[in-house]
């Protein structure tokens, strides 16, 4: 796609739509990481969902103090109902969509609209974030992409939903986030909205925070599949409700990569189910019929990923715990490469776990398929031994007792033979 000329801008102000459900735990924390914001031009709604907490109490005694905060009442709706309640009542063009139970950091909006007004063909910008348990920080992430988005909003989410700044125009042209979908409702909203040939403007710097609490480890991950196949299914199939489409994506991604990207999509909540000792078999009964030749290596990784995000990773691979998590993760396995007739994709995608699970960890220990090793430089080199069915050692390799780095090897006859180590460290 090209972009159409633009002419220069200038962000001048934004508003903010932050839906709230007996949120009275967390939205003074939220709304306090607004007014601490360095670009200081905001209005900020607060909708409450029908609230049977103090929420309502603790933002109406915040607004009370600063004008920039209104607050709405409800009936309980839902989430997307409260936002689209919000789009009718702001007043400028450019909106953020902020959880009740999330923040942003002072320099978001700032950095944010310097980006727009840099980049006159964006339609949006979005930052990077951080993930969040208990108090402690998991991992950030960002954005893989830019500027077109939609071949990757048709597979999975591209960034969290306070991530992005956008023009309220993009939103309302689609019609807003939909009510009848229960989760998953900005994901189907961004990708509607990149459907038309919007653009996004990136920059990968963490500057919101997403918090993962009980809820998030423990929902649902039935449900949440399920809707996000119907998610992943729209990206790949004519869109009714986008009445303006780019012709190039009319009818959506092709078709024949449906399963691949419904089945690398599931391997996050399926990492979720084995985590907490669950069989995720079962979140993949909906997923269409076909192939995924890309799936195998990135369906391990993110199982991993995902596993560590929600648990303890050094528990994942105690002995104690490893037996059951290997079964657990072996017969899913075994479901997938049934699924797309991938017989390579329960190794593949087993090392890629191990792999990243051993990064993670940082700890040596024999997992299934790789195991670790050690090799100081200047001492002398032996043979490395392996046993089992372990495929792969990642040495460690030292000099002085400061780390060199890792490598990893392949292990033929039981064993990585002397010469072999001594090649790689030379």
């Amino acid at each position: 796609m090209t972009d159409a000329p633009s002419a220069p801008r200038r962000v001048g102000a934004v508003s903010v739509v932050i839906p709230a459900l007996n949120a009275a735990t967390t939205i003074a924390e939220t709304l306090a990481s607004l007014q601490a914001q360095r670009f200081t031009e905001w209005e900020a709604v607060v909708v409450d969902d029908g609230s049977t907490d103090d929420t309502s109490a603790i933002v109406a005694a915040i607004a009370a103090s600063d004008p920039r905060i209104s607050i709405v009442r409800q009936e309980s709706a839902g989430a997307a109902a409260a936002r689209n309640r919000g789009l009718t009542l702001i007043r400028h063009r450019w909106v953020l969509f902020l959880d009740a139970d999330d923040w942003i950091l002072p320099e978001h909006l700032e950095r944010l609209a310097a980006v727009l007004d840099s980049s006159p063909a964006a339609d949006a910008a979005v930052c990077g974030w951080t993930l969040v348990r208990a108090g402690r920080a998991i991992e950030s992430e960002y954005c893989r992409g830019e500027g077109d988005l939609f071949p990757i909003l048709a597979r999975r989410p591209a960034f969290a939903i306070h991530t992005c700044l956008i023009d309220r125009a993009r939103v309302d042209a689609v019609g807003g986030f939909d009510v009848r979908r229960i989760v998953h409702q900005d994901w189907q909203l961004w990708q509607r909205i990149a459907r038309t040939g919007a653009r996004f403007a990136v920059i990968r710097d963490p500057l919101a925070v997403y918090r993962i609490h009980e809820g998030t480890i423990t929902g649902d991950q039935s449900r949440l599949a399920a809707e996000a196949l119907g998610v992943i299914a729209l990206g790949h199939a004519p869109d009714p409700n986008v009445p303006n489409p780019h012709p190039h994506y009319a009818n959506g991604r092709p078709s024949h990569e449906l399963t691949d990207a419904q089945v690398t999509h599931l391997a996050w909540p399926a990492g979720i189910e084995i985590a907490r000792g669950s069989d995720a078999r079962s979140l993949f009964e909906g997923v269409a019929d076909g192939t995924a030749p890309g799936a195998a290596e990135h369906v391990g990784t993110i199982i991993a990923r995902a596993a560590a995000t929600h648990t303890d990773p050094a528990t994942l691979t105690s002995p104690a715990s490893w037996l059951y998590l290997d079964r657990l993760l072996g017969t899913l396995l075994d479901r997938l490469a049934g699924l797309t007739g991938d017989q390579t994709l329960p190794r593949t995608a087993r090392l890629a776990f191990e792999r990243h699970m051993l990064e993670i960890t940082g700890e040596a220990r024999a997992l299934s398929l790789i195991a670790t090793g050690h090799v100081e430089v200047g001492a002398t080199i032996g043979d490395l031994p392996a046993t089992g069915n372990v495929e792969r050692l990642r040495i460690a390799v030292t000099m002085e007792g400061d780390s060199l780095g890792t490598i990893e090897l392949p292990v033929i006859e039981g064993r990585v033979r002397a010469a072999v180590v001594s090649d790689a460290v030379a």
